[in-house]
């Protein structure tokens, strides 16, 4: 975890509704007690390594990504 937050990408499935089977990405971060922050998440070159390790283990947050910024 960082000084003072933990940065998280994730992937969201929508089910019922107009926007059932739909995906998206959600760029967000935790505070250090990890409570869900609404502000906007800065990643600096230092974070770039923790979320490529953490996309390993999400192949299709990974695709989506991957199509989004090639």
């Amino acid at each position: 975890m960082g000084e003072h937050m933990e940065p998280a990408i994730q992937l969201m499935r929508y089910e019922g509704g107009e926007h059932d089977g739909m995906e998206s990405v959600r760029f967000c971060f935790y505070n250090v007690k990890g409570a869900w922050q609404r502000h906007p998440l800065m990643l600096g070159v230092d974070d770039t390594k923790q979320i490529r390790e953490a996309l390993k283990s999400t192949p299709q947050l990974r695709k989506i990504l991957k199509g989004m910024f090639g």
